[in-house]
């Protein structure tokens, strides 16, 4: 339960005569003075070094002329107030929209390629104030395994998934940098059909960039409408590509993490006992397994 609104928008000083409230989710507040829109967000699995670390590094890319949701401070200069339920940060409405879901145009892949492109290569020369976490895509995946392998995506994954060493050794050799880490379409800002606006640093890791690069194309592979989804992840890497270029280290492995990816995704609702959504995941991941041009796609662009 969120703390009471008028003592938390005290801290910064926000007229709440003015204010309304509407409940976007069970953490996330948006709060309308007569001045300016704010959203103001229940962060709860984090920690104060996080918190901090989200300021710092929202305002060094805000600096370096990316548009990014950076907290407000507060009358004591924190970026949170800190209760029993957890932190409570302020954000600055940005402009433009999120879209909820899929499909999206060829365009706009193509632009959001870019601003990943040139939001990595901005956070490569970011210096944390902490070591942070490090996000280890094969680590969970092993960690989903051991635990659920007596289930139905365990006993699919033994028998019918790729045999991921050498793709994890190439993995291990990739510099570690920040990363978004919830590079998804809900926390992008879209105008006039390009991404202007990156919302959502509350997850930030260190982790080789690909990993960004394919969590979002694993969205473009479980959502987006229609045959073509190859070609919008091409669009996209080429977006990607015009701003930061990948290695061919990286492409090599890039398709496997993919997978890697969808498989933890299976895990996830298969717990969650969401049967139809798992038989989908498995078949595209069985079917990206069976086809020629899948690794192909990603050695063109």
């Amino acid at each position: 339960m969120i703390e009471p609104l008028n003592s938390l928008l005290s801290q910064w000083n926000l007229d709440v005569v003015h204010f309304k409230k509407e409940t976007i989710s069970p953490n996330i507040y948006r709060i309308s003075t007569d001045k300016a829109v704010y959203f103001l967000k229940n962060r709860i699995e984090t920690s104060l070094l996080e918190r901090y670390e989200e300021y710092s590094l929202t305002q060094y890319l805000q600096h370096k002329g990316l548009n990014v949701e950076t907290p407000v401070l507060t009358k004591g200069n924190d970026p949170f107030v800190e209760k029993e339920s957890g932190f409570y940060s302020l954000y600055g409405a940005l402009e433009g929209e999120t879209k909820e879901e899929f499909p999206i145009s060829m365009s706009l892949v193509f632009s959001i390629g870019e601003y990943l492109g040139l939001l990595h290569k901005l956070m490569s020369t970011y210096k944390s104030r902490e070591e942070p976490i490090e996000w280890n895509v094969f680590f969970y995946l092993e960690s989903w395994r051991k635990e659920r392998h007596h289930t139905q995506v365990g006993a699919w994954a033994k028998k019918n998934f790729f045999q991921y060493d050498e793709v994890l050794s190439n993995y291990k050799e990739m510099p570690l940098q920040f990363i978004h880490s919830d590079f998804h379409l809900k926390n992008l800002l879209i105008v006039d059909n390009k991404m202007k606006g990156l919302i959502d640093f509350e997850r930030i890791r260190k982790a080789p960039r690909v990993v960004d690069v394919a969590y979002f194309i694993t969205g473009i592979l479980r959502k987006q409408a229609g045959e073509g989804k190859l070609l919008f992840i091409e669009e996209f890497l080429k977006g990607y590509e015009n701003k930061n270029g990948l290695t061919p280290h990286e492409k090599d492995c890039l398709p496997y993490l993919i997978l890697i990816l969808l498989l933890q995704y299976s895990f996830f609702y298969e717990q969650r006992g969401f049967t139809n959504v798992v038989s989908k995941l498995l078949t595209c991941i069985d079917t990206l397994q069976k086809r020629r041009d899948y690794v192909e796609t990603f050695k063109t662009f």
